[in-house]
């Protein structure tokens, strides 16, 4: 387990609570009346106006933390042959044979936190939310040595792997 499922579920709750009620804020903000505004000659938004403003705010902010801490699968399930990605947002569960997978890596993320990259011999990418240093590192590890197993790889054909993924 790369991250945890229900610290993923709390964050994702609590930042859509936040990020709704900075939409509420600033549509309250451009829909009351206030004194400096009068003194400055502004008049109210109409309130179409002020909740699509509100909305883009609010939809802004939840984007950037999903984007940034919460996007990617938290699970990664190893069997003989086959790796198993779960994510919590969307739920979903994609499942990769060991053959399909052309390179394993570990990126750092933010404050000390990983992300497990893998990306498929036809290009496609696949990226965990972040997670801790060792649990990153003994997922790396193990699919790598699946991998190796499975395969019979050897370094050139590691090497352009990671050339094709590249690529893409």
């Amino acid at each position: 387990m790369l991250a945890s499922t229900s610290g993923l579920t709390f964050a994702l709750v609590f930042f859509l609570a936040l990020s709704s009620a900075i939409a509420f804020i600033v549509y309250g903000l451009l829909t009351q009346p206030s004194a400096r505004r009068a003194e400055l000659g502004l008049g109210m938004a109409r309130k179409t106006g002020a909740a699509s403003i509100g909305a883009v705010c609010g939809g802004l902010v939840f984007l950037g933390v999903y984007v940034s801490s919460l996007a990617g699968f938290h699970s990664v399930i190893v069997d003989d042959d086959r790796i198993q990605l779960e994510s919590v947002v969307p739920p979903r569960s994609v499942v990769l044979t060991l053959q399909q997978i052309a390179t394993v890596s570990r990126r750092p993320a933010y404050k000390m936190r990983w992300r497990l990259e893998i990306c498929t011999d036809d290009g496609q990418r696949f990226e965990s939310a972040p997670g801790a240093s060792a649990a990153v590192r003994d997922a790396v590890v193990e699919i790598e040595r699946r991998r190796g197993v499975a395969r019979g790889s050897g370094p050139l054909q590691a090497a352009a792997a990671e050339a094709n993924c590249a690529s893409v």
